[in-house]
């Protein structure tokens, strides 16, 4: 289990020190160009058509997620169980309160109107407010997408293509292991909160190695394609930051620039605001440059607790 002391060295804090350092702006340089030259190439496979496959039924759900966790699980060194899954839908897990509560208030006011009738009135103003209440957080639910319940253990699927929900589910399972393995307080609350960018950034690489296993194991570019577009708005996102952190640095707009996307845009605009940090952003960075200059093992090695931040160095062109 990865203690407190092992998991100090990836907070939020220790991080971000390690990413805001002058000698990162060539690594992201390096590795924008590259990834921009790989989703240039999968747009034009796109344009001659992609195969991103059907969307999976409930009842697939299982076998493809037994797939994904031995995949995963054999990346990782680990043999971690799996945890339930499910579709984000009206009836899915995080609905269900919700809509008890909905249906009980509901019958409630309207029992209650067979002593005074003002109670019908409410039973049918309470059921249409909460059925409007539910479709909204339904619908938020959608625009979330894919995620993972840590309290609860349980992967909640947004409804997609097979080679989508694949890789989807790589990073969610991803998630999953990290908080099998990590102990005590450090798996709730501000706590793992202050873990955020590690959390996502280790999940994110493992998410982006699953994609090239696919693509590779089915030579089907559509496993690469959504994993390259975020990631790739990612880190040029972070490298306008890492940029604009030290005075006199501008960024290589013709870089930036290079195979420009809708995803680009959209994270620029919307990632780093009060309400939404840069942990994905920033995490993703700071592992891929680590994973240049350690190879992929480090995914493994970090949360088997064999990872020193101090004491790792690499020639990073080699």
């Amino acid at each position: 289990m990865l203690d407190s002391e092992y998991l100090a060295q990836f907070t939020n804090k220790n991080i971000a020190i390690s990413f805001f350092k002058r000698q990162n702006i060539p690594y992201l340089e390096y590795l924008i160009d590259k990834d921009s030259t790989i989703r240039a190439n999968l747009q034009k496979e796109i344009l001659g058509g992609m195969d991103f496959g059907r969307v999976p039924k409930r009842k697939e759900l299982s076998n493809l997620f037994e797939e994904v966790r031995g995949d995963v699980n054999y990346f990782l060194r680990t043999d971690v169980k799996e945890c339930p899954i499910e579709y984000i839908n009206f009836f899915s897990r995080e609905m269900r309160v919700p809509l008890a509560t909905s249906i009980v208030g509901t019958t409630l006011l309207y029992s209650l109107s067979t002593y005074e009738p003002l109670m019908g009135f409410g039973a049918l103003l309470f059921g249409g407010l909460s059925f409007l209440t539910l479709l909204g957080l339904n619908k938020s639910m959608q625009m979330t997408g894919s995620h993972y319940s840590i309290n609860k253990n349980f992967i909640s699927l947004k409804e997609n293509n097979l080679a989508l929900i694949k890789v989807e589910l790589a990073h969610e399972f991803a998630h999953h292991v990290q908080f099998s393995n990590i102990s005590g307080k450090n798996r709730t609350g501000s706590h793992h909160f202050n873990l955020k960018m590690f959390l996502e950034g280790h999940a994110r690489g493992v998410q982006k190695q699953m994609a090239y296993k696919y693509f590779e194991k089915e030579n089907n570019p559509a496993y690469l394609h959504d994993t390259i577009d975020i990631s790739l708005a990612e880190l040029k996102a972070s490298y306008r930051l890492l940029c604009g952190f030290f005075p006199g640095v501008r960024a290589n707009e013709n870089l930036l620039n290079k195979n420009i996307s809708i995803t680009d845009k959209l994270i620029q605009e919307n990632m780093f605001t009060p309400m939404n940090p840069p942990f994905h952003a920033v995490g993703n960075s700071i592992f891929s440059i680590w994973e240049a200059l350690h190879g992929t093992d480090i995914y493994g090695n970090i949360i088997n607790g064999d990872y020193d931040t101090k004491t790792a160095r690499k020639k990073f062109f080699e």
